[in-house]
């Protein structure tokens, strides 16, 4: 084989190389073009962390974090404190100025109608408010810790994640406040005319008599 052909066989070999990369250059084009397109209707997101997410969900902690949080090995719905461990653990930590930790009363127009077993129902799920909102005493108190040792190219991340664990904790106080609600309608004269006050009710006395009529 001369040198003339030599090179005429590099050129189409070069030629190929050149073809196939531009096809698939278009093949990832083609898979980007859908993202780019809904991208305007979902926000950006920092990397919040470094872990797979749902369905190949799955982390184990090492036995380093495992040793500083050690309730990281304990099943989600077993332990129970004492009032006493539970009131050591929130004393450990101050209040937020202006939050309001107590979980608000049951309309007296509803719990004079409540039978035994809607008290202790109400009871409960008024008891599982007072639970949760303990965890804001912590979690706030770790939130303010942070910001004040955090990189600034860290935090965006950090205080992400801390929204996320908190709007999951309002939203566990909020529905037992729901099911509280629906217990009070559930027993409520329509007929009622309500008096105003200015106490703290599962929900305002207008909303209740709006819901009714």
């Amino acid at each position: 084989m001369d040198t003339s052909q030599q090179q005429q066989l590099d050129l189409t070999a070069l030629a190929q190389q050149v073809l196939d990369q531009a096809q698939l250059l278009q093949q990832l084009l083609a898979q980007q073009q859908p993202l780019l397109q809904n991208s305007g209707s979902v926000p950006l997101q920092p990397q919040l962390h470094d872990l797979p997410t749902r369905p190949s969900y799955a982390w184990q902690p090492d036995a380093t974090l495992l040793e500083q949080v050690p309730t990281l090995a304990n099943t989600l719905f077993s332990q129970t404190l004492s009032d006493v461990e539970r009131k050591a653990i929130v004393d450990r930590y101050p209040a937020m100025q202006g939050l309001k930790y107590s979980p608000p009363a049951t309309l007296p127009e509803a719990s004079r109608k409540f039978s035994r077993g809607q008290q202790r129902e109400d009871a409960t799920l008024q008891g599982l408010q007072y639970s949760a909102s303990a965890v804001f005493r912590p979690l706030d108190v770790l939130t303010h810790e942070l910001q004040r040792v955090l990189p600034s190219s860290e935090a965006e991340r950090i205080f992400t994640i801390i929204n996320d664990a908190r709007t999951l904790v309002l939203h566990l106080c909020g529905s037992a406040n729901v099911a509280r609600n629906g217990l009070a309608l559930r027993v409520i004269n329509p007929f009622l005319k309500l008096t105003t006050g200015q106490e703290d009710y599962t929900m305002a006395r207008s909303d209740l008599q709006e819901a009714l009529n």
